[in-house]
């Protein structure tokens, strides 16, 4: 009996020692073993991509390799394949061809490889490999989309026959000081070097035919866009070259130095551009037609811009920029979602031309007190929530749709101008936690029943009917300007119905009569004499009003 448990024990020591410095499979054609600490992989041709980290069969021992060997005749690392290896110190690859994605992202502790075979290095494949300081890849051809996204310790790149260099690839690499574009290279993608807070030195090679460098900065070969300014360079100001039309994605990403840019020819400019430009205070685009998407995202000291010929600004453009004071982009038809969320200083915004006010376009704009939109159709969801100064807002009579929340915690809110006879679709929560019993809600004479019963506006309890011209309630059905008067007199009214005019002198004697069908009517009456005067006005339906004018 004592003898069958001995035997029993052996056993099982045997199998956990196995276990322990011995384990393996296979996977495809390849061969895999695990001993002492060592994952070596043998066979001829392709390693399997993998679908996710729990496919990849050495997955479950990941926490106990430390190397890793690719015998000769292994010719690609699929996809994951050593992902999350958080232990993994060296890899050798003699004769690896491809790398697949995300192959060995967050290996934080991975120091140095040599690929001397790699031709394609495919997306995220060292990812956050923080601990890896050199990479000599003498014959990749094509490096994707962030492959070495944020390596932070990353000091030494060799890449001499690259071609194609594919969106992020070394975002973030911060020790990154120079790197060299090689003759070969033919498509470099946006924002490759973005963030690499202490380069200073893009080098490009002087028979490369699509790129050029200037003092370090990256430009395509007829310096007509801009792509990458190193965010190391300590300049305070910078004159973007007169044959410059367009500033790239990611071109100044991170650039903390600079407080003021000149673009005197810039179109347009690309998204994320400008994010995290801390120390700039000042933009001026004269002649920029499209801002992109974040494209000045967190510039938390900006103060000003000038974007007087804008008619594009893509969504979150201007997320996050604290300082910002006002707005006046005269041009912009449609206000993007989240573009200025939490622009907290904004005081006012001048949008004449909008017609769409998108999802958090001003979310949090907490000094917002004046918005001038007359000819906007929608506002959407929560586009001016938690605007909590914004005492006045005037709803033209385009405006047919006000989303769920979109004024919702304006507690400020003192009076609301709506011009539209037809109330505006809205809901319960488009005005959630305005103050409904003290603020007045202004609509256009003979709507107030209509508003009364209409979601999200028979809350408020002060409905107040009149007409509503240039901004403000008029309880009669014109108005006169200028008053006093030398030679032009304006009669404005809230429709084109048919109306008499008749202008009486001091002594009752009719002046002059006559018809009208036009909201705007301009009468001369240079020829009066100086005194005090009194227009009449009849409407179609008998309602009549009277005005005193001065003539001067």
């Amino acid at each position: 009996m004592k003898k069958i448990k001995f035997l029993l024990l052996l056993i099982i020591a045997l199998f956990s020692i196995e276990s322990t410095f011995a384990q393996g499979g296979t996977t495809g054609p390849l061969t895999w073993v695990i001993n002492n600490g060592t994952l070596t992989i043998t066979g001829e041709g392709e390693m399997p991509d993998y679908d996710w980290y729990n496919d990849v069969p050495w997955f479950t021992y990941r926490d106990t390799i430390i190397s890793i060997i690719l015998e000769n005749g292994v010719t690609t690392i699929g996809n994951y394949a050593f992902s999350g290896f958080s232990n993994l110190i060296s890899v050798e690859m003699p004769s690896i061809l491809s790398i697949g994605n995300m192959a060995f992202d967050d290996c934080y502790n991975l120091l140095s490889l040599e690929m001397p075979s790699v031709i394609t290095i495919e997306k995220d494949a060292f990812f956050y490999c923080r601990s890896l300081s050199i990479i000599d890849i003498p014959n990749a051809k094509t490096i994707k989309g962030s492959a070495f996204r944020r390596c932070d310790n990353l000091v030494s790149v060799n890449m001499p026959s690259v071609i194609n260099i594919e969106e992020l690839a070394f975002f973030l690499c911060e020790r990154l000081v120079s790197v060299d574009i090689p003759s070969t290279t033919t498509n470099i993608g946006e924002g490759v070097f973005a963030g690499c807070s202490n380069l200073t030195t893009i080098n490009v090679n002087s028979n490369n035919s699509e790129y050029v460098s200037e003092d370090g900065i990256l430009f395509n070969r007829s310096k007509t866009e801009l792509l990458q300014y190193p965010a190391g360079i300590k300049d305070t100001s910078y004159i973007i070259p007169n044959t410059v039309k367009t500033i790239g994605g990611f071109a100044f990403y991170g650039v903390a130095e600079i407080v003021h840019f000149d673009m005197p020819n810039v179109e347009i400019i690309g998204n994320w551009a400008f994010v995290a430009c801390h120390g700039l205070t000042s933009v001026n685009i004269p002649n920029v037609i499209k801002v992109g998407e974040l494209a000045f995202g967190s510039c938390i000291n900006l103060v000003s811009v000038n974007m007087e010929n804008v008619t594009i600004i893509k969504k979150s453009a201007f997320l996050n920029c604290f300082n910002l004071l006002s707005i006046d982009i005269p041009n912009v038809i449609s206000v993007e979602q989240g573009t200025f969320f939490d622009c907290a200083k904004i005081s006012t915004v001048n949008i004449p031309n909008a017609t769409i006010v998108k999802d958090n376009a001003f979310y949090c704009c907490y000094n917002l007190t004046s918005v001038n939109m007359p000819n906007v159709i929608t506002i959407e969801h929560s586009a001016f929530q938690v605007c909590l100064n914004l005492n006045s807002v005037m709803i033209p009579d385009k405006t047919t749709s006000i989303g769920h929340m979109s004024f919702a915690k304006c507690k400020g809110l003192k009076q609301i101008i709506s011009q539209n006879t037809t109330p505006p679709d809205a809901t319960y929560y488009s005005f959630y936690e305005v103050p409904v019993n003290t603020c007045i809600l202004y609509v256009p004479t003979g709507s107030k029943e209509a508003y009364s019963k209409a979601d999200g506006w028979k809350e408020f309890i002060n409905i107040v009917e009149g007409y509503i011209i240039n901004d403000k309630v008029i309880n009669t059905l014109f108005t006169i300007y200028p008053n006093p008067v030398s030679k032009l007199l304006t009669i404005h009214r809230s429709n084109s119905e048919k109306a008499k005019v008749e202008i009486y002198n001091l002594n009752g004697s009719l002046v002059k009569v006559f018809e009208t069908n036009s909201e705007k009517t301009e009468i001369n009456v240079s020829e009066f004499s100086s005194g005090v005067y009194f227009i009449r006005l009849v409407d179609g339906n008998g309602k009549m009003d009277v005005e005193k004018i001065i003539k001067f």
